[in-house]
């Protein structure tokens, strides 16, 4: 590509980048273009998020007291050296009664392989061991 200079002489742009010293001053030229347009952009205000608690009814209204306890539903069992959630193994929500955690280990016996038999064995014992204590 030619440009046509005041001196009217043809300058191509493969003879602009011939010294050292041009190219790096146009790279400059182009990085300072660069981080200008960045630093020019309009910046979002930040939100800081409050870990403090507040002190209002409200929030003392849903704060567990000392003496009420929280009852964890899921059961975890080992497997293969990795730890499983059994309701969500067996496809049911965490509390179900026995009938629907039954009705879930028959189908999951039925619509997989054997090899995976005793992996479904072991939530389902899980559970019903959880169930007794």
């Amino acid at each position: 590509m030619y440009l046509l200079f005041r001196e009217k002489t043809l300058f191509t742009l493969r003879g602009m980048f011939q010294s050292p010293g041009s190219f790096l001053i146009v790279n400059a030229v182009v990085v300072l273009l660069i981080v200008g347009y960045f630093l020019s952009i309009k910046k979002t205000p930040t939100t800081s998020l409050n870990f403090k608690k507040k002190a209002d009814a409200s929030s003392e209204a849903m704060d567990l007291d000392d003496k009420t306890q929280s009852i964890m539903l899921n059961v975890f069992f080992n497997y293969n050296g990795h730890t499983f959630d059994a309701y969500e193994v067996l496809g049911v929500p965490a509390g179900s009664n026995l009938s629907e955690i039954k009705n879930a280990y028959q189908k999951t016996l039925t619509a997989h392989d054997d090899s995976t038999k005793p992996f479904y064995k072991a939530a389902y014992d899980a559970i019903l061991k959880s169930q007794k204590s």
